[in-house]
């Protein structure tokens, strides 16, 4: 379980193709202390620490994931957003995030207003019902706030905070963005049914 706040961001040095799957090796001064087999979220999907060694952590992505997030496309000198797992008894400042990401989807517009940023994207109409006005939202790990819904675009609110100390101020229109829901609005959504 994380929160969507972002602790680093972290560089990617390598990506190699191993038996259907990719090792990740990325550079994270953290300060937190890792083990082997421990989780971190990579651009909001969960992933276990296969290795670490200093300023390196290693990760493998398997099919099923690169299937259905932005990992897929991680190359070498990409960048990548960084959280370790909620500790029991921590502090709740985001929201609830999984780190398993519902969907891909691409940047449709991203611009200054004022002092803050606007970022939107379309999602699929069946997705809709599970993002609200005001709610969040999970983009590439990071608890954002819904300021705009129209027909299957979100916009999502960025505090000028969190555009200098994450992945999105390396983003463009047209980059892949992980999506992750509410999980309590899917748990009510199976309640009721």
């Amino acid at each position: 379980m994380f929160t969507g706040i972002v602790e680093n961001i972290a560089k990617v040095k390598s990506v190699i193709n191993w038996r259907g799957l990719k090792k990740i090796e990325f550079e994270w001064l953290s300060g937190q202390v890792l083990a082997k087999g421990g989780s971190v979220s990579v651009n909001g999907v969960c992933l276990t620490i296969t290795d670490f060694k200093q300023s390196r952590v290693f990760v493998e992505v398997v099919k099923e994931t690169l299937d259905k997030s932005n990992l897929s496309s991680l190359r070498s000198g990409d960048y990548v957003n960084i959280e370790t797992p909620l500790k029991y008894g921590g502090l709740l400042d985001g929201h609830f995030i999984q780190g398993h990401v519902d969907c891909v989807s691409k940047i449709e517009y991203f611009k200054k207003v004022g002092t803050d940023y606007r970022l939107g994207f379309k999602i699929d109409s069946r997705n809709k019902k599970y993002v609200v006005n005001k709610g969040f939202i999970g983009v590439d790990g990071m608890s954002l706030t819904v300021a705009n819904l129209k027909a299957n675009t979100v916009e999502v609110a960025i505090v000028p905070y969190t555009y200098e100390n994450t992945v999105l101020k390396h983003r463009r229109v047209g980059d892949k963005i992980n999506i992750e829901f509410d999980v309590l609005g899917k748990y009510i959504e199976n309640f009721i049914k």
